[in-house]
């Protein structure tokens, strides 16, 4: 399954490819703008499709970033994952921002943080 994930709860805009089967991240694109993610956002997914060769029909699921993070960025991301999973007919699910800042730490062995 091919899932197409982005992120707007932050000053960046980004947009990553992930392959379940192969469990590999396929591409990834971020953007740091002074534009709004509204602007930003859908021509950063197209090309991280076109880079790697794929079509929106062979993306077979769609992720955003649920927050914390900016309310207006989180809305905006929320909405337009909606909006393509809604054209597409493919399911969506929200992810944690923090979750998926912790997801990039797996493989450390050691100590991340102390109180």
């Amino acid at each position: 399954m091919r899932i197409l994930g982005i992120d707007t709860s932050g000053k960046v805009a980004a947009a990553a490819l992930y392959d379940t089967e192969a469990q590999c991240l396929l591409g990834q694109q971020v953007v740091y703008t002074k534009r709004t993610h509204s602007q930003v956002i859908l021509p950063l997914a197209e090309r991280l499709l076109a880079d790697t060769g794929l079509t929106w029909q062979e993306i077979e699921g769609l992720s955003a970033a649920k927050g914390p993070g900016s309310y207006t960025g989180l809305r905006i991301g929320i909405a337009a994952v909606k909006a393509m999973a809604y054209a597409l007919q493919i399911p969506c699910a929200g992810v944690s921002t923090l979750e998926g800042l912790a997801w990039q730490n797996l493989a450390w062995n050691g100590i991340i943080a102390r109180r």
